[in-house]
């Protein structure tokens, strides 16, 4: 084989061919392959030295993507005919192979006006164009998703001209979509509304710092964003226009306040006392109940301890049931001294909650029950008086005898539950309990057969004559013995209206109200109550969501919100319900694995990859993206420092998958993690 003048030379940048990531391919006049670098033997999975290019292309289907005829080999045969071809783009179908975009070049090789040979080159630009192609799909899915969006949105430049638009937009302004690029958006206002958006507009490309606006037109609220737009200079060349009608959200921000407001009247009005202590057992908030059950006025007592109220002889069987109070917490009955100095005997609950400010604090229902204790007493030896006293209190009184009958029931059944006293007398009491809660009245009924009473108060749920649910709570006295009674004395009490008001509270202080998840306190909390229960192994999941800064930033934080609540529903659908899930930052999710080893929270990490795979497959707006990362602790570890290695494990993912410095920017970083001040503020 001869080789053409000039090769000699041509192969002393053999070298340089051979480094390079381009295919490079050098033949002589009857196609035969002279030099291939290893770009274009990689391309082909042969060897190519030897062989004509005939040979070699017809391992494959070679197809023209940019508009010219298709053939095999041709550009390389065009080149060797005399053309030069500068950057054609053809698609490349090898058997059993995914497809190829190459990006094709080829010259002949010239000495004495004699074609001696030609060089090809081509790059393998399969991405760009799978990007491309990426691209153009999610422009479309863009202008759909525009166009669904129900609030208007316009693209404007400095001069108010509009760039795009979408449905909801156009329509806001009375025109066709495709007639509104182009024009002035202030030429399609009135003059008011023109002089006012001029304004806006004016601001925010002088401040360039995004701006919202409300306004009011007639019986609507809305509320106007307007984002800045920058350049690579950072300066800003066009706006973002988002009208949003919050009309709807403007009603229901009343009704809520309504509501709060219903709320507040119930807990200041009720009989019982409720309260909010600190930390140190001081209040924080008293209810106007206390002025005239005690004589002392709620703003004086604030930042007082609840000690100096307690009969004294009584202070350390209180404190000592607030050292452990739980959220199960039963009731504590004490005496308490008034601003007369006369002893009251109260009862009252209390449960763990979170004051405004996020620290611990006790929340507080006391019930003044003097009046009843006494009445007890009297009731032992007077039929009559116990009747005058029962018959015209609010609290339902029932004596049942030894086969579980109702004998007695106080006229103020009918008040509670709408029975009239001779529609139950005779039946089982048992009937008229959930049952749910059979097992626990039964258990306290058999206690009170063998002792003198139920030995505390007890919650069961009882049906009304409409068929609705009460909550009462009652106690019971063993009177068997009694002549005068015969049976067991039930004091009942309705309270319905107080449980759904303490539960609420104590749901407000312990969840997210955007996720519903649990919030940072009460993760904390069950850290530290896992930790001196000791349960290991246990592991800790944490997550931040992705760009969430970035989403907010540009399309607004409604759309940042949505990515939380997505990232909360598929934490939920990826763990056990044992285990505890929360949103402990603006971005940043935690969840306790009680009992999970190293395994166990490696499998729970797969699945939620999985899960956030499968969401995103049919997820059409924004994806979500999270970096995540676990850790294990074994017995006497530190459950601060599980934390810890989870949130590094979590930033250690985020800075391999953004290629950038992601470290300390959460919640958790650099916090030292104590059982008692988990998260404290």
């Amino acid at each position: 084989m001869t080789l053409p003048i000039g090769y000699d030379q041509a192969m002393g940048w053999k070298t340089a061919f051979n480094a390079m990531a381009t295919a490079v391919l050098l033949v002589d006049e009857h196609a035969s392959i002279l030099f291939a670098n290893p770009s274009a033997i990689s391309a082909f999975h042969i060897d190519l030295m030897g062989k004509t290019w005939n040979q070699v292309a017809e391992k494959a289907i070679f197809l023209r993507l940019d508009g010219g005829a298709d053939g095999i080999g041709m550009p390389l045969q065009r080149a060797l005919a005399g053309e030069s071809i500068s950057q054609e783009i053809w698609q490349v179908n090898f058997p059993a192979r995914e497809r190829s975009v190459w990006l094709f070049s080829a010259t002949p090789i010239m000495e004495n006006q004699k074609i001696t040979g030609a060089i090809a080159t081509w790059e393998d630009i399969t991405d760009f164009s799978q990007a491309q192609e990426r691209l153009q799909e999610n422009e479309h899915w863009m202008r759909q998703f525009m166009d669904a969006v129900p609030d208007a949105m316009y693209l404007l430049d400095e001069k108010g001209i509009i760039l795009t638009s979408n449905q909801a937009g156009a329509a806001v302004l009375g025109r066709d979509l495709a007639e509104l690029s182009g024009l002035c958006f202030f030429n399609l206002l009135s003059a008011t509304a023109a002089q006012s958006q001029k304004q806006k507009l004016a601001g925010v490309f002088n401040s360039g710092r995004p701006s919202r606006f409300e306004d009011q037109v007639g019986s609507k609220y809305y509320d106007e964003f307007v984002y800045p737009i920058l350049d690579i200079n950072k300066e800003v060349n066009s706006v973002a226009v988002f009208i949003v009608d919050m009309t709807f959200f403007r009603k229901m921000e009343t009704d809520l306040r309504k509501s709060e407001e219903r709320y507040r009247n119930l807990i200041e009005n009720i009989s019982d006392i409720v309260f909010q202590l600190d930390s140190a057992y001081r209040f924080t908030y008293v209810s106007p109940a206390i002025e005239q059950a005690f004589q002392f006025k709620p703003e004086n007592l604030i930042g007082q301890e609840l000690n100096g109220l307690i009969y004294p002889e009584d202070q350390m069987k209180v404190m000592a049931f607030l050292e452990k109070c739980e959220p199960n917490s039963q009731r504590v009955e004490f005496r308490m001294v008034d601003n007369q100095r006369h002893i009251h005997i109260v009862s009252t609950a209390f449960r763990p909650s979170k004051n405004n400010s996020g620290h611990k604090a006790i929340t507080g229902i006391l019930t003044d029950i003097s009046d009843y204790r006494r009445a007890e007493e009297a009731l032992r030896y007077r039929e009559e008086r116990f009747r005058s006293l029962i018959e015209k209190n609010l609290d339902i009184i029932l004596i049942i005898d030894l086969k579980g009958k109702i004998d007695y029931a106080s006229p103020s059944v009918e008040y509670v539950l709408g029975y009239k006293p001779e529609e139950i007398s005779g039946k089982q009491a048992i009937t008229f309990v959930h049952a749910d809660d059979y097992a626990k009245v039964m258990h306290a009924v058999k206690y009170a057969m063998y002792t003198a009473d139920f030995g505390r108060y007890i919650e069961f749920r009882v049906p009304t004559k409409s068929g609705d649910y009460r909550i009462i709570e009652a106690i019971g006295r063993n009177l068997v013995d009694s002549p005068a009674v015969g049976g067991v004395v039930v004091n009942a009490r309705d309270i319905t209206e107080r449980r759904t008001a303490e539960d609420k509270l104590w749901y407000l202080s312990t969840h997210d109200t955007l996720t519903d998840l649990y919030n940072r306190a009460y993760f904390g909390e069950e850290m530290a109550r896992i930790e001196r229960g000791r349960i290991f192994p246990i592991s800790i999941f944490i997550a931040d969501v992705d760009g969430l800064k970035e989403v907010n930033d540009e399309l607004g934080h409604t759309a940042g919100d949505e990515l939380l609540r997505q990232t909360a529903q598929l934490l939920r659908n990826s763990f056990r319900s044992e285990d505890v899930v929360a949103r402990i930052g603006g971005d940043e999710f935690a969840v306790l694995l009680p009992g999970a080893d190293e395994t166990a929270a490696m499998t729970a990490l797969t699945r939620v990859r999985r899960n956030l795979q499968k969401m995103n497959e049919i997820q059409t707006g924004n994806h979500l993206g999270l970096s995540m990362g676990v850790s294990t602790g074994l017995k006497g570890n530190s459950l601060g420092e599980v934390l810890r290695l989870a949130d590094e494990n979590m930033y250690r993912e985020k800075l391999a998958r953004l290629g950038r410095k992601a470290r300390g920017t959460g919640p958790l970083s650099g916090q030292g993690f104590l059982p008692d001040k988990y998260f404290s503020d």
